[in-house]
């Protein structure tokens, strides 16, 4: 809106709106009136919206309301081609606040995507069930470029990202800290999930040996 202004009229009860307003159906305009005061209540105001990739954990959102009325939660979309989205979670809202609130969502499934392009976009509920989207933004996969294991520490089951090329297998190899082998195993896979035998509390040594011979190391902590 161009003039912000609001002329409130306690009989009869109306809102004087001055234009002009848009005539291309790009803007929605939500009021609402308290009529016992008369006063008026602007809808949820969405500051921010941002995200990007981090190495072993997936894509981190984030975003920002400086005021919300009447918000239940906010549901987290997901596309992979910008045009179809899916729901993959949600998070609760404040209900009702005129102070700037900040949230934030983990979608560690795109771990398994290396190199894809994915797209979010936010739907904020209301109480009454109306809902409204956020602009869309998106966020490209990196490539299986590094050794990534995660979480660590860990109960013992825990996830490897590998950088793998031309299904070329590798060697894992799981070692205690008495030098001991108590997994081993060969695989293509750029991503593969672990679960340790019997694994007592200690530290441990993820080794990967690739055909050329080269050998990459981390280190893993197993809490019990």
């Amino acid at each position: 809106y161009v003039n912000s202004d609001y002329t409130y009229n306690p009989n009869p009860y109306y809102i004087q709106c001055p234009g002009p307003f848009p005539s291309d159906n790009t803007k929605t305009y939500v009021i609402s009136v308290n009529y016992n005061s008369g006063s008026v209540t602007l809808p949820v105001t969405l500051v921010s919206f941002t995200g990007h990739y981090q190495s072993g954990l997936g894509v981190q959102l984030q975003w920002t309301t400086s005021s919300e009325y009447n918000s239940n939660y906010f549901a987290v979309e997901r596309s992979s081609d910008g045009v179809q989205f899916q729901n993959i979670g949600e998070v609760p809202a404040q209900g009702n606040s005129q102070t700037t609130h900040s949230y934030g969502f983990t979608d560690a499934s795109v771990l398994k995507h290396a190199g894809t392009t994915f797209y979010y976009r936010l739907r904020e509920v209301d109480l009454d069930g109306k809902s409204t989207y956020s602009q869309v933004i998106a966020i490209q996969i990196p490539g299986f470029n590094e050794l990534v294991l995660w979480p660590n520490p860990n109960n013992g089951s825990f996830n490897l990202q590998l950088p793998v090329s031309d299904n070329q297998p590798v060697e894992l190899r799981i070692v205690n800290s008495s030098g001991a082998v108590v997994q081993r195993l060969k695989t293509s896979d750029a991503y593969v999930q672990l679960q340790l035998p019997n694994a007592a509390s200690g530290l441990y040594f993820v080794q990967v040996r690739y055909p050329d011979g080269t050998v990459k190391t981390l280190k893993m902590l197993v809490v019990k």
